[in-house]
């Protein structure tokens, strides 16, 4: 195992390589831990297209300055930027 993660570093390869990314790992570990060989080979087999699946509504972030009801030790009300997901 060391020997090939060496190998995958040299060339430039992701830790999950050969899958897409890390969620695609993910699942394929999930897969054969959970359901086996075999169930994972049928699964694989089947016609699903994520990409087309529908979708739900879009995310938009918004930067946001929160104001506390606490001083710092500037006696100034503290306050802190957050990203808020709508």
């Amino acid at each position: 195992f060391e020997r090939y993660r060496t190998y995958q570093e040299e060339e430039g390869e992701d830790p999950w390589s050969p899958f897409e990314d890390v969620e695609e790992w993910d699942l394929a570990q999930w897969l054969v831990k959970n359901l086996g060989q075999t169930r994972t080979d049928e699964f694989l087999k089947l016609p699903i297209h994520v990409d087309k699946l529908p979708h739900g509504p879009g995310w938009t972030c918004k930067k946001v300055t929160v104001h506390g009801n606490c001083e710092d030790e500037n006696s100034e009300m503290m306050q802190e930027d957050v990203e808020l997901w709508i």
